[in-house]
C-alpha cells in the first residue's frame, strides 16, 4: 500500500518476474470536506448507553472550541474546550431536572474565521 499525503500527479511503473513492464498516471486532488458542528435538541442522561451526553456531532475537528451550558437561571453549569467531551446532566454532584437549557459554542476550523452558535436543548429524565 502507498499513502499519498499531497495532491498532485503521480506515476507508477511496475515490472513482473518475466520482465513485462507497465505504467500508469493518476491525478490526486484534495477532497473538500464539509466543516460543520451539529448540536442535538435533546438528550437523556439516564445511563442506558444511548444519548447520555450532550455534545456536538462533528464533521471535522476544529482548531479551537469552547462550549458553555447555562441553566434556566442563567447560571453557567458546564464548560469545556474539548469538542469530544460533553455534559452528563450533573451539576455540583446532583442530577439536573428535566427542562430547557441554553448553550453557546465558539469554534474555528482551519482556514476559516471564528464562528459562534447558540441555542437550547431539552434534558429529559
Amino acid at each position: 500500500m502507498i499513502t499519498i499525503t499531497r495532491s498532485g500527479t503521480y506515476s507508477l511503473k511496475v515490472k513482473d518476474n518475466y520482465n513485462c513492464t507497465g505504467s500508469d498516471f493518476m491525478m490526486v486532488t484534495e477532497k473538500n470536506c464539509s466543516k460543520a458542528i451539529y448540536f442535538p435538541s435533546a438528550f437523556t442522561p439516564n445511563n442506558d448507553g444511548s444519548n447520555d451526553i450532550f455534545r456536538p456531532s462533528l464533521t471535522l475537528m476544529p482548531l479551537t472550541f469552547e462550549l458553555t451550558i447555562f441553566n434556566r437561571y442563567g447560571e453557567m453549569i458546564f464548560t469545556t474546550s474539548n469538542p469530544l467531551a460533553g455534559w452528563n446532566g450533573i451539576y455540583k454532584g446532583s442530577s439536573q431536572n428535566t427542562g430547557t437549557y441554553a448553550w453557546i459554542a465558539r469554534y474555528q476550523f482551519s482556514g476559516d474565521s471564528p464562528q459562534q452558535q447558540k441555542g437550547t436543548f431539552t434534558l429529559i429524565r
